[in-house]
């Protein structure tokens, strides 16, 4: 017997209703834009679920006289966020670049880079490495923490641990305020992760 494979006017409406939430969504990650970008993709019968034909999520800008450590400390007081014991310790020692520069970031839901359970960050560093991507610095992360809004979304960092002089080892992440989580911490794939598309070094 025949699968009927034609949609319904309710199926339909239900897909038109639902499309046109996406599309002007304001969603922090996946807004109209990001949305827009996936129709395009699957309109050329690309994959849309190949991380490496997604669309850039932020440009942040780094280095220079307008990045370096005591600008980016004076830009935390200003949007009022202390900043815990280990951020501290990164930014007092933190070597920002002499020149101006920028990345291309994209974020992606840990199951898009292709686990399928729960993961530590080596083993999303090593996939994002083996995508031809790039990780975060720590100057990086900074950049990104200032410049940009968020009051909702927990953003995980793909970056390498930084490892205090007692052993302990961390990476960051943000949620309202820059925070840090342990690095051998397990991550559900459901989690958003940052990490570098592109560099735009001059």
């Amino acid at each position: 017997m025949q699968k009927n494979t034609e949609m319904t006017l309710s199926e339909y409406g239900r897909l038109s209703e639902d499309l046109m939430k996406k599309l002007t969504s304001n969603d922090l990650f996946y807004n109209g834009i990001w949305w827009a970008n996936v129709l395009k993709r699957v309109l050329r019968k690309e994959n849309p679920f190949d991380v490496r034909l997604w669309d850039t999520w932020k440009k942040i800008y780094y280095g220079g006289e307008e990045a370096n450590p005591n600008i980016l400390k004076k830009s935390c007081r200003e949007k009022s966020i202390a900043l815990n014991d280990f951020s501290r310790y990164v930014l007092k020692s933190l070597v920002t670049s002499e020149k101006k520069s920028s990345v291309d970031l994209l974020v992606v839901p840990i199951k898009m880079l292709g686990f399928e359970k729960s993961v530590t960050i080596s083993e999303i560093n090593q996939r994002i490495l083996e995508l031809g991507f790039h990780l975060l610095t720590s100057e990086i992360v900074f950049n990104l923490f200032t410049q940009i809004e968020n009051e909702s979304e927990y953003i995980n960092i793909a970056m390498e641990p930084v490892t205090l002089p007692d052993g302990q080892s961390f990476c960051f992440a943000i949620y309202k305020s820059l925070i840090t989580s342990k690095a051998e911490n397990i991550l559900p794939i459901s989690y958003n992760i940052v990490f570098i598309k592109r560099w735009n070094k001059k």
